[in-house]
């Protein structure tokens, strides 16, 4: 019961933890309800807009969830279920549910199934078809971008293996010239000698440049395009052509020697330009927008020795409207560029899986940390199946026993292993965050769990030895860890500010993760029901039906449309029937 001044209008908002907040309707910020500060939280009174913000915030993105349409199926005790998944009636289905929860794992076959439709459609498809197929059944979506429609398709190279074979010969030149450049010591090395390498690196470059001029030119190939805008914006392309014409000195000198040369530079930096441009009105190529990013920043940059680059002010706008475009039409580069596999943070966590769903398999298994951290375990799990699926393999990270297991299942013609799943069995993930609300924000509640396991003090709900009542023990405490405090007017006092902003912004990214959560759970990473969370939904007439992790993945609310369309349209056409 909440007591205001009857004058205050006020208006309510639902937390991503499924707390209630109320609002002042004239301040946007929050009311104080006696509950919060207390003598447990005295101090939270930092910030109380960002506090208010925040939450609107989130709570917008939980609205704007793809699954906000999202309807139960639900069956009342005794009632016919029309053949569904198989069943006669609710009751016997109810109960062959609820027996899947008694193991900590079940038969990855028996777990959002493929269909003999949906088998036979990805067998159709081509290598990048069927990367994409698979990211796409997972379920994963960004949290980062929206990509453009265009931003996950294969763009064509030529066919002309002259043209393939001279730009590889071009690129493997390029990388070790890098590599010989980053190690080139100068200690003790006469002016001559300097002189002599930047020569030899120099006339390494040109022959770099002759080859990708050849490719481009005759063939407009994107990737020799990229990589010829590349060099051209190498400052250790300038310095070798500069000083490979005149001697060494000391750094007066090469400025001299760079300024000599300003008129090739910039006929060198605008073909640049020119190439990315040519490259982003032929394809909307998104590594061709980051390469227009990179080269404002480096226009920007004090330290460039080269400070006479092409300069064209009405094409250029600024670094981060590039780095925008970049993001959206999915460069790759520019998730790189943002994400860190060692570093656990959640936003750097969904740069990783933004990564992978760009073509990066390894992106999957580097999200896994920050995930787990900040209690998306499903996501985490069903990540990092799907990168297996994908082709991963690292025995270092998997372990000898699992890359024994992997070496076993067979792979597609493209080093896929499409269905991984039929092969080993699928763990399920006790999260909170099945519940919509965002109830386990760290890695601290499994934690917690645990330690009372080995102790002693509880038993694992999967356990053989555990009972009806162990488990109601069990599940008394891990379904009590949605109490944070959203309703309190403002942050810890002792926060500093770069603190506030960044748990603030963290907040919204989770609800973000939340909306874009599929309601029946990742295909290959169930959620955990309690079994007698199963029969106590069931007899309130709340179970949702939908929520059988056994349903094919076809038949998913998280399945694209489109791709269903596409495989009933191949089955139809095949005479395939499941």
């Amino acid at each position: 019961m909440f007591l205001f001044d009857r004058e205050v209008k006020t208006y309510t908002i639902k937390a991503p933890n499924g707390l209630e907040v109320i609002f002042d309707s004239k301040t946007n910020l929050i009311m104080p309800n006696g509950k919060y500060p207390n003598e447990k939280y005295p101090d939270l009174v930092k910030a109380p807009e960002i506090k208010a913000r925040m939450i609107l915030d989130a709570r917008k993105e939980m609205d704007s969830s793809p699954y906000k349409n999202y309807k139960p199926l639900l069956y009342k005790k005794d009632s016919i279920v029309n053949g569904f998944m198989g069943a006669k009636t609710s009751n016997l289905y109810m109960l062959e549910w609820k027996k899947i929860y008694l193991k900590e794992s079940v038969k990855g076959k028996e777990i959002a199934p493929w269909t003999k439709a949906e088998k036979a459609y990805y067998q159709s498809l081509n290598g990048r078809e069927r990367y994409n197929y698979l990211v796409a059944r997972s379920g994963i979506e960004s949290s980062i971008i929206v990509y453009k429609h265009i931003a996950l398709r294969e763009i064509e190279r030529p066919k002309e293996q002259i043209y393939l074979q001279t730009y590889d010969k071009a690129k493997k030149e390029y990388e070790a010239l890098l590599l010989s450049i980053e190690k080139e010591d100068f200690y003790f090395k006469s002016d001559d000698e300097k002189w002599d390498i930047y020569k030899r690196q120099f006339a390494k470059f040109e022959s770099v440049i002759q080859k990708l001029e050849f490719v481009y030119t005759k063939s407009r190939d994107y990737k020799a395009g990229l990589l010829l805008a590349e060099v051209y914006m190498n400052d250790d392309y300038y310095v070798a052509a500069a000083l490979a014409q005149y001697p060494y000195d000391d750094k007066e000198e090469l400025s001299l020697s760079i300024k000599r040369i300003k008129s090739t530079i910039q006929a060198k930096t605008k073909r640049s330009v020119n190439i990315l441009l040519e490259l982003i009105e032929a394809y909307n190529l998104p590594d061709a927008y980051y390469g227009m990013y990179r080269y404002c920043v480096i226009q920007k940059q004090s330290g460039s020795v080269v400070k006479v680059y092409y300069n064209a002010p009405n094409i250029i706008k600024t670094p981060e409207y590039w780095f925008e475009l970049a993001l959206q039409y999915g460069s790759y580069d520019a998730f790189k560029s943002l994400s860190n596999d060692l570093n656990r943070e959640l936003l750097n966590a969904e740069y990783c899986l933004s990564l992978g769903i760009l073509g990066n398999k390894d992106g999957f298994i580097w999200a896994g940390l920050g995930l787990n951290r900040w209690g998306f375990a499903t996501r985490a799990s069903q990540a990092h199946i799907l990168a297996l699926q994908l082709g991963y393999e690292n025995e270092l990270r998997l372990g000898k026993q699992y890359m024994k297991l992997l070496k076993k299942i067979p792979k597609d013609e493209y080093g896929l292993r499409p269905f991984l799943t039929e092969y080993i069995d699928i763990l399920f993930s006790e999260e909170l965050n099945r519940t919509n609300y965002e109830g386990d924000p760290s890695f601290l509640r499994l934690e917690f769990l645990n330690e009372k396991i080995k102790s002693g003090e509880l038993l694992s709900p999967t356990d053989p030895k555990a009972t009806k009542e162990s488990r109601e023990t069990y599940r008394k405490i891990a379904m009590s860890w949605h109490k944070n405090p959203y309703d309190a007017i403002g942050f810890k006092e002792e926060w500093e500010d770069y603190q506030v902003e960044r748990h603030a912004k963290r907040v919204v990214l989770r609800a973000k993760i939340l909306a874009l959560t599929p309601p029946q759970g990742y295909p290959n990473a169930p959620f955990y029901y309690f079994p007698e969370e199963i029969e106590e939904r069931f007899e309130k007439g709340e179970l949702d039906f939908k929520q059988d992790p056994r349903i094919p993945a076809i038949y998913r609310e998280s399945f694209p449309q489109e791709l269903r369309d596409k495989i009933q349209s191949y089955a139809k056409k095949h005479n395939i029937k499941n």
